[in-house]
């Protein structure tokens, strides 16, 4: 696929993602400035990784109001720059990685670049635990597809699914338990150090 044709879907992409918040959550779209769609792009060479192939189960999961964005990320899934945070050297199996992975539509580091917000988008195959972690950015959870178990430090336990949001603050610890899953979900970011690494809570 030529350049071009890439940023054409990505460009699609992020047109689902303005239409999507300004539905659900029209004061974040505002506040973070999305409507104008001004963001420089730059082009990231396309990654691959297995848990592309499971996507297409998150149709039959999403609502009404959030099919249309995963319809555009399946469009543009081939395209994607996949990645994980991280590794068995983290404690995470085989079985983890083979079903988790995320990319990002706008960071620092691109596709559409900005170096106040960061959103991307992650996927986590049914059973998988993402155990406890936290990080600077203050981040906005919106469930696309599945359902999953959110814990939140100093709240109780939340069963979410398509189009419920999740609020965590900077430093807030936090979990998530894919029992119910799978889960696809669009992450946003906001505040400093949009692509450090979480830190994550160490096993007893």
């Amino acid at each position: 696929m030529k350049k071009s044709e890439q940023k054409g879907l990505l460009d699609a992409l992020l047109i689902e993602v303005q239409k999507y918040l300004c539905n659900l959550h029209s004061d974040l779209l505002l506040s973070v400035n999305l409507l104008k769609n001004t963001y420089p792009y730059t082009h990231l060479s396309k990654r691959k990784l297995p848990v592309q192939a499971k996507l297409k189960r998150c149709l039959a999961l999403s609502s009404d109001r959030s099919l249309p964005l995963v319809q555009a990320i399946l469009k543009a899934n081939l395209n994607l720059r996949w990645q994980q945070s991280y590794t068995a050297e983290d404690g995470f199996d085989e079985h983890y990685l083979h079903n988790y992975g995320w990319f990002n539509i706008i960071s620092p580091d691109g596709p559409f670049i900005s170096e106040d917000i960061r959103i991307s988008f992650g996927y986590w195959g049914q059973d998988l635990q993402y155990k406890e972690h936290w990080h600077e950015p203050e981040e906005t959870y919106f469930v696309l597809a599945g359902t999953a178990l959110f814990h939140s430090e100093g709240l109780e336990p939340r069963i979410c699914s398509a189009d419920d949001i999740v609020q965590h603050e900077s430093n807030q610890r936090h979990a998530i338990d894919m029992s119910p899953g799978p889960l696809l979900a669009m992450a946003i970011w906001r505040g400093q150090n949009l692509t450090s690494k979480s830190s994550l809570q160490e096993s007893v």
